[in-house]
């Protein structure tokens, strides 16, 4: 049987938690399938694609997220990885480019 939207974001984040990419992979395709402008489903594509060394689609994927309400935490956890991957200055340049898009909201 098809599992929920839940069971799949928990094996998206054993998986990449467990360094088991091709599990992510199908996990964020089931996610997309199931609930495709959620932010849990961009999160955790965002995720995904930074392990899998696209990151451009992971950066894509999270800035969508953040428009669907992503959270700011969620958004820290998501710069983490990136930076635990070396992708620092991608990571610094990221969170000043989403402040400055914060603030131009205000």
């Amino acid at each position: 049987a098809e599992g929920g939207f839940w069971d799949y974001v928990l094996l998206a984040f054993l998986s990449v938690e467990t360094d088991r990419l091709e599990a992510a992979a199908q996990a964020v395709e089931h996610l997309h399938r199931l609930r495709p402008d959620d932010h849990f489903t961009h999160y955790w594509d965002a995720v995904t694609r930074i392990y899998l060394e696209d990151i451009e689609g992971a950066e894509e994927a999270i800035r969508y997220a953040m428009g669907q309400g992503l959270s700011e935490s969620m958004l820290g956890d998501f710069i983490e990885h990136m930076v635990g991957e070396g992708y620092y200055i991608r990571a610094a340049a990221l969170r000043l480019d989403l402040k400055k898009a914060a603030l131009a909201q205000d």
